[in-house]
């Protein structure tokens, strides 16, 4: 089945949200700053992001910086729970701490400590992200870096110690 022109205008137009919203996920990613980002008007905006990406704007805005303070907490020895939920557009670290546990199931101490990337995986089964996307892509050259990877090999259960083992091995 083929897209139609004005599916692929929309098309284009999201993929710019989500660029605007990942980029930017300090600053004001209101439906009404958004909005003027995709050129629509506020409500129209508002009912196609929905139907487009499967989530709310505000509940795919907080998911975003719920997953940023995630990998933070997680991967960052020194970062507490207060700078997860400064930087994540939260008012208070008690505010943090109730919308991480509902979106993780966990507190972002317990996350930090062992964190569970299959649940963390889970919340972010978003339909938007099962589709296909057209990524725009930028080839920089810059000097040579020195990259670590680490490959699971076992039972998909056993990913989180796998995971695990890394950041501890990053940490130092």
């Amino acid at each position: 089945m083929s897209e139609t022109p004005s599916h692929l205008a929309y098309t284009k137009r999201f993929n710019v949200v989500l660029a605007y919203i990942e980029a930017n996920l300090e600053g004001d990613l209101s439906v009404n700053t958004l909005s003027q980002v995709a050129n629509f008007s506020a409500f129209h905006f508002h009912r196609q992001f929905t139907a487009f990406v499967g989530v709310p704007v505000s509940r795919y805005v907080q998911l975003m910086r719920l997953r940023r303070a995630a990998h933070s907490l997680a991967g960052l020895a020194d970062y507490s729970v207060l700078d997860a939920a400064l930087s994540a557009g939260f008012e208070s670290p008690e505010a943090f701490s109730r919308a991480f546990r509902r979106a993780f199931g966990m507190a972002p101490s317990v996350f930090r400590k062992a964190p569970n990337w299959q649940t963390w995986n889970a919340v972010f089964a978003i339909p938007h992200f099962s589709r296909t996307i057209i990524m725009q892509l930028r080839i920089v050259e810059f000097t040579e870096t020195q990259v670590a990877a680490l490959e699971h090999r076992g039972p998909a259960g056993l990913v989180n110690q796998t995971t695990n083992r890394f950041i501890e091995w990053r940490k130092q």
